[in-house]
């Protein structure tokens, strides 16, 4: 490696933008910086440092990440560090020739596992949907220890490009796995989704990804179902809106989401078209 660059910033500010410290309902903490770091593709390793002030107890840690660049697959290394000392690769190399990084690292997503599609698309750039770490490390490495302190972003490369934001995301409870949606519904209770749905029906078919007070369906970000509780970890669950179905553009955005009495624990996300032939989309996880 040529060298390090490191840049400590305090979370509240840098070169006049803004970063983020927004806990929202349902979850512990959000932190969001925004630190347009230019890499110049030497392989050399830049940190950006940034302090929360926040002081939360880690139960679930997803990191979203952000990166402009021409070819991810040279971008080696990138890991996050605690204020503890605990380091977490979340990426390591992989994706081929594919532009861009637009992706958030979580226990609860899809395997990581570098595999390139055809340019110029890129798995990776997928609009903040989940993959596991590279590792070594997982996010639950972290659980535990407390948000409060300095955490590290150092990225090793040799393709320039550039970081434009990463997020800090704490959760009381885990996402859902193994998440898929669909048009089809379960007609005969057996919990498998086997029958075209009337139109604005939908249903999903998850693993728990921890244990659950109750789980909710949303689309677009509105509750459309309940299932109450208790859910335990490791559960299959069938879940969906017959009789209450909804309006939306072709393409419904469907959020799972496992909740406990902190609150709203880590979405998954999964999409469907709510018309023309049913089709299952299978999600991030």
């Amino acid at each position: 490696m040529s060298g390090v660059l490191r840049a400590i910033v305090p979370s509240f500010i840098l070169l006049g933008l803004v970063a983020t410290s927004l806990p929202v309902a349902g979850q512990n903490l959000e932190e969001c910086f925004f630190p347009a770091l230019d890499h110049p593709g030497d392989g050399s390793i830049i940190v950006d440092t940034r302090e929360v002030t926040d002081s939360v107890t880690i139960a679930e840690l997803e990191m979203y990440l952000n990166i402009t660049t021409p070819w991810i697959g040279d971008w080696d290394d990138i890991t996050l560090t605690s204020p503890a000392g605990t380091d977490v690769t979340v990426q390591s190399g992989g994706g081929g020739f594919a532009p861009d990084f637009d992706v958030t690292y979580s226990d609860a997503g899809q395997i990581n596992d570098g595999i390139a599609i055809p340019v110029p698309f890129s798995r990776y750039d997928c609009g903040g949907c989940l993959f596991q770490p590279s590792g070594p490390g997982t996010m639950s490495d972290f659980d535990g220890e407390l948000t409060d302190g300095e955490w590290d972003a150092s990225f090793d490369s040799f393709e320039p490009g550039t970081v434009n934001q990463w997020c800090l995301r704490n959760y009381p409870a885990p996402a859902v796995t193994d998440l898929a949606c669909s048009t089809l519904v379960d007609t005969d209770d057996d919990d498998v989704p086997d029958t075209p749905g009337e139109p604005g029906e939908l249903s999903v078919h998850f693993v728990a990804g921890g244990d659950y007070d109750s789980v909710e369906l949303r689309v677009h970000g509105e509750t459309v179902s309940t299932l109450d509780g208790p859910v335990a970890a490791g559960a299959t669950v069938y879940l969906d809106n017959v009789g209450a179905p909804v309006v939306t553009p072709q393409l419904a955005e469907v959020t799972v989401v496992g909740v406990v009495a902190a609150g709203a624990g880590a979405p998954n996300d999964c999409s469907v078209p709510l018309s023309g032939v049913p089709l299952a989309v299978a999600s991030d996880a």
